[in-house]
């Protein structure tokens, strides 16, 4: 993954200006406070957001997991939303369905196809995101705090499940005890990349700086 001179402006308000960033990691931790610019860099190497200037190279094809699932799922049964993208790439139905089923017994899920989406709880739903994503074999897999409405160990349940993949994983979010055993972690903050190096440094040093802002007055 890399970016190079990276200049991305949303509406009057600059996200990068010559932001340049180069990892080989194959788990990959994304931090930084709100409005530091992580949503836009995962837009960015998904191809949702164009930049004005620079280049970007990453392992595609890339699939991209949303922190709100009802802004992702579109279909009205989890067998038709894992499926979906398989049969507009002209596979055979009843071979996206096989697909399908071998890749929900593989994660427990088998129960879910049948169900409703609108019936599922907000992990449920989480699941057959991060299925619909992994079903299409991405090279890379992007999420967008998508486990910040989940309980602890449904959050590093699904956050292991993702990381037992062949896939490079970013992960982007505010719960960093899920980033302890990944490769790298990259502390991004206005636009810039502000530390990248290994949990135990970066994790650290983002930890005392939060105490830091947390003492000074607003």
């Amino acid at each position: 993954m890399e970016l190079k001179d990276i200049l991305v402006r949303v509406g009057d308000r600059q996200i990068f200006q010559g932001l340049n960033l180069r990892s080989n990691a194959r788990h990959i931790g994304l931090i930084g406070p709100n409005g530091a610019g992580k949503s836009t860099l995962l837009r960015l190497l998904q191809g949702l957001i164009v930049p004005e200037k620079g280049s970007i190279q990453v392992e595609r094809p890339v699939g991209l997991v949303f922190q709100n699932p009802d802004h992702q799922i579109l279909f009205p049964t989890v067998i038709e939303e894992l499926t979906f993208g398989m049969t507009e790439g002209g596979m055979p139905a009843q071979e996206a369905e096989v697909e399908a089923r071998d890749l929900a017994l593989k994660h427990g899920a088998c129960d879910l196809l049948e169900l409703a989406t609108h019936e599922l709880s907000a992990g449920q739903k989480t699941l057959v995101c991060i299925m619909a994503v992994l079903i299409d074999q991405p090279k890379t897999v992007l999420l967008d705090e998508s486990f910040s409405h989940l309980d602890l160990v449904t959050s590093r349940r699904m956050a292991r499940m993702v990381r037992e993949g062949p896939a490079r994983v970013i992960l982007s979010t505010h719960q960093t005890h899920l980033l302890q055993d990944f490769d790298e972690i990259i502390w991004l903050d206005r636009g810039a990349v502000q530390m990248q190096g290994s949990p135990t440094e970066v994790l650290k040093a983002y930890e005392e700086w939060g105490e830091q802002a947390l003492r000074r007055p607003c």
